[in-house]
């Protein structure tokens, strides 16, 4: 997918009070003031309740999907490759204590207002 792509999702999100789920947890909520997308990451700037500004940054999912109100960012290993090719396999044997909590999880962005 081309930055181009990812930059016309966001720009929908700008301004918009989005609560960010990664599985079932509540990762972060609150307006999305700007976003910024370099080399391996996206940075979205979350203005919280309190007016504080967080940053946020998501690495490139594998897939990115948008159903209405909801913005799917996908990292499962199984959207990057076959699940009966090698590579698979091979990906499923490495260690999994110092990976991402987003590795193998779905993150959905759902716009509150």
């Amino acid at each position: 997918m081309s930055l181009d792509y990812y930059s016309e999702i966001f720009k929908q999100l700008l301004l918009r009070k989005v609560v960010i789920k990664c599985g079932t947890k509540i990762y972060r909520t609150g307006k999305i003031k700007n976003f910024d997308i370099r080399q391996f990451y996206i940075k979205l700037f979350i203005e919280n309740n309190k007016n504080n500004i967080k940053l946020v940054e998501l690495p490139y999912p594998y897939i990115i999907t948008t159903n209405g109100s909801t913005t799917t960012l996908n990292y499962h290993t199984s959207a990057f490759c076959n699940t009966t090719s090698k590579p698979f396999a091979k990906i499923n044997l490495f260690d999994k204590s110092n990976t991402s909590k987003f590795y193998n999880n779905l993150i959905e962005i759902i716009t509150v207002e």
